[in-house]
């Protein structure tokens, strides 16, 4: 993400072919492409819920509404847990789209009220409006399995919980996944100190 950010500042906002070179050797062809036809068609979209002032930023593509968090470089995508949480590769298009939309001021903000604020965050965590995806139920049932564990025995390493959950039956595909899984809690119950995570209990919103 540092990265992205380094590069689209050097270029002042300037959306022109050695950005883009300098994007797709470090991010992909392919996704710089779908990037910058998601910025140039005013996909990037900025919603503002009044009166509370919230703010979510999505990305609209072929899939369906993503949801960004800019601070933790985080996206609702497909592409983002199988792939981006893995390792084999840096950033999905969505969130080089929002970096990009930010940095050169191309994107396109919503007002609306606040009673809609939920429906737009469930849409943009969907891959069809109305569906959750399998691979969302997926991370929960991982979560709450590790709340039991870290409950029951306390602060584990996350080598040792990746070995308990394995035990329990659970097929995940690295410790940098659940690390990623326990990080990306929308209940916020899990911490990470001194090498170890821990259950807290504690739920955003509560």
């Amino acid at each position: 993400m540092e990265e992205l950010v380094e590069i689209l500042r050097e270029s002042r906002g300037l959306i022109d072919s050695n950005l883009l070179e300098r994007l797709a050797s470090r991010f992909g062809k392919s996704r710089v492409d779908k990037a910058v036809r998601s910025v140039m068609e005013g996909r990037v979209k900025l919603y503002v819920f009044k009166p509370s002032r919230q703010v979510v930023w999505v990305v609209d593509g072929r899939g369906g509404r993503r949801i960004i968090l800019p601070a933790s470089g985080y996206c609702s995508c497909e592409d983002f847990y199988f792939n981006v949480v893995e390792g084999r590769v840096k950033l999905c298009y969505h969130i080089i789209a929002h970096r990009i939309a930010m940095l050169s001021g191309r994107y396109i903000v919503v007002e609306l009220k606040d009673r809609l604020y939920d429906e737009i965050v469930r849409e943009s965590t969907g891959i069809h409006i109305g569906v959750r995806p399998r691979y969302l139920d997926f991370a929960e049932d991982i979560r709450n399995a590790s709340s039991k564990i870290l409950s029951e025995k306390g602060p584990q390493p996350i080598g040792v919980l990746y070995l308990l959950l394995s035990e329990k039956g659970f097929e995940i595909p690295s410790k940098r996944s659940l690390s990623m899984i326990l990080r990306m809690d929308p209940k916020g119950r899990f911490t990470f100190k001194s090498g170890k995570w821990s259950f807290s209990g504690y739920s955003r919103g509560c």
